[in-house]
């Protein structure tokens, strides 16, 4: 037996064979306020400047010209990059990111001290990129190339010095010669030019990079304009984007957490795995190719997702026509949307439609513009089939096929479901 659990916007109890749903809804705290979820940012990073070196001579009474005694400056402070579970995205970078400068030596042979590093805390798989100018200030999402990927951040903290600091000058102390500095049969003299001399601090590494977010999400959600993406996702989780009948609803992508408790009947106790679920914007013939749209840059979110699921938007397209439609025509009408997506999702990665170990799940949306609630089952059994020949036609690696409302909940729990038995317990 396997015990669901998983937030939604009402509370309420159901159940099905073998199966026991508990929908919990748990409100927002006061004062929350939504924000995009930002999985791409572009940065300029300053290391530190190291601190100059001094000059400087030991006088004692018994010794007036005891020689040179600068110290030298501390080194610049480094930026680093360091990969943080507990980070889901880069709302929190600061566009900016400039490390300490070192110190400056003093006198009676006393170094500077260094800088401070700047440690900046990422989300795990974030790719980093070094663009070359201001021009180059963004790398599209269905960019191939390699050359300015510096490093990807994939296991907790793992860090990368993004910047490094420059080395602190070396004070006269130092560059004084030995017979210059240690002679015992000529005095060196304090005017002497080669005793007055301290390096300046090198400055330091200062450069334009980008992040990006790569692999983060177990479950991708794509579809076109207003089919029913975000709706979906504030079902499941408690993520709240915004929902309006217009297409380009969702300009950033959401990300949401959906909780699945199974029982452990063996150890007496239930299992729990967090899903996250990513939300992007809707994609449009084009995307990949042409940049048209918004979802293709947002791609690279869903590159290592195990479950990609297409959504199908069912209800509005039977209720828009003024006549009925033939079961040819509305397959035909599902296997565009499908192509469409199926496209562009191979141009921008190949990987994705045809990675073996990735699942595939079709879900038709809005089913309750089309049949009333508990019932219109005969209905809901012949567009399961046009659905299914859709996929099939499109060319999707059998597809997994399910008509849900994300509005009523029709379905939902058989969603969370599939979900559930997944294998996602060996994240």
């Amino acid at each position: 037996m396997v015990l669901l659990a998983y937030t939604l916007v009402l509370s309420r109890s159901l159940s099905t064979a073998g199966v026991s749903v508990y929908l919990k809804a748990k409100a927002r705290a006061s004062g929350y306020t939504l924000r995009p979820f930002v999985d791409m940012k572009q940065v300029v990073v300053h290391a530190g400047k190291g601190g100059d070196g001094c000059i400087a001579f030991d006088r004692y009474f018994c010794n007036p010209y005891s020689g040179p005694s600068g110290g030298d400056g501390g080194n610049g402070g480094h930026v680093i990059f360091q990969a943080d579970p507990e980070v889901v995205d880069f709302s929190n970078v600061n566009s900016v990111l400039r490390a300490a400068n070192g110190s400056k030596g003093l006198g009676g042979n006393r170094h500077g001290s260094n800088g401070k590093n700047l440690v900046v805390k990422v989300p795990l798989d974030t790719q980093v990129h070094l663009l070359a100018s201001k021009e180059d200030s963004t790398i599209s999402a269905h960019r191939t190339d390699t050359s300015s990927l510096l490093w990807t951040l994939v296991a907790p903290s793992e860090t990368l010095i993004a910047a490094r600091g420059g080395a602190g000058g070396r004070g006269n102390a130092f560059l004084a010669s030995a017979n210059q500095s240690r002679s015992v049969e000529v005095l060196p003299r304090i005017g002497e030019a080669a005793l007055r001399f301290a390096e300046r601090g090198a400055m330091g590494q200062s450069r334009r990079l980008l992040l990006r977010l790569t692999n983060f999400t177990d479950v991708g959600l794509v579809g076109g304009p207003n089919s029913g993406k975000s709706t979906l996702l504030r079902r499941l989780t408690r993520a709240r984007p915004r929902v309006a009948p217009h297409p380009f609803t969702t300009l950033q992508p959401h990300v949401g957490t959906l909780k699945i408790l199974h029982r452990n009947n063996d150890k007496g106790g239930n299992d729990s795995v967090k899903l996250l679920i990513a939300d992007l914007p809707g994609l449009i013939e084009g995307a990949a190719e042409r940049n048209a749209g918004l979802g293709a840059q947002f791609l690279s979110l869903i590159e290592g997702c195990r479950v990609l699921v297409y959504l199908v938007d069912v209800g509005t397209f039977l209720t828009n026509g003024s006549r009925a439609f033939s079961l040819a025509e509305i397959t035909a009408h599902f296997a565009c949307q499908l192509e469409v997506l199926y496209h562009e999702l191979k141009l921008f990665n190949p990987r994705l439609v045809n990675d073996t170990g990735r699942t595939s799940l079709v879900i038709g949306t809005k089913i309750d513009l089309v049949v009333p609630p508990s019932s219109g089952q005969e209905t809901l059994h012949k567009l399961s089939t046009c659905l299914s020949d859709a996929a099939t036609q499109a060319g999707l690696l059998s597809p997994k096929v399910l008509l849900i409302s994300a509005r009523r909940g029709d379905n939902v729990e058989q969603l969370v479901e599939i979900l559930g038995n997944m294998g996602f317990d060996d994240k």
